[in-house]
């Protein structure tokens, strides 16, 4: 088990890549929280994600209400908000450089593209 903490630089240049819609208001929160624990086994975007969608779900959305006022289960209240809060970490990360191709590349490593395959049965 690794553990990293991470410095209030590094935590605000890396949100401001990835979470360039971030509002303004709400990364010094987003820093205080990356910087304030040391992390077990999470890199810095594992961390960030962590912490931008725990912020989300509590302080902007109606998630401590449902637990508290309507006495909603943790897994309820998180299916409750969680189109809300995708949708918020969506628009927060609009222009963001995109990360997906690694993960497409991986897949493609483990099985044929269906192209590939479709080719091979005409043969």
């Amino acid at each position: 088990m690794t553990k990293q903490s991470y410095d209030e630089e590094t935590a605000r240049a890396y949100l401001a890549v990835e979470y360039p819609r971030c509002p303004e208001d709400q990364i010094p929160f987003l820093v205080q929280k990356l910087t304030a624990r040391e992390w077990e086994n999470a890199p810095l975007p594992k961390a960030t994600g962590i912490v931008v969608t725990n912020h989300i779900r509590h302080t902007l959305t109606v998630y401590e209400a449902l637990l508290k006022r309507y006495k909603l289960s943790r897994r309820q209240a998180r299916l409750w908000v969680s189109d809300e809060v995708n949708a918020m970490t969506a628009a927060w990360r609009e222009g963001a450089p995109i990360r997906t191709q690694r993960r497409a590349r991986k897949l493609r490593k483990d099985k044929p593209a269906p192209e590939a395959a479709d080719h091979t049965r005409e043969l």
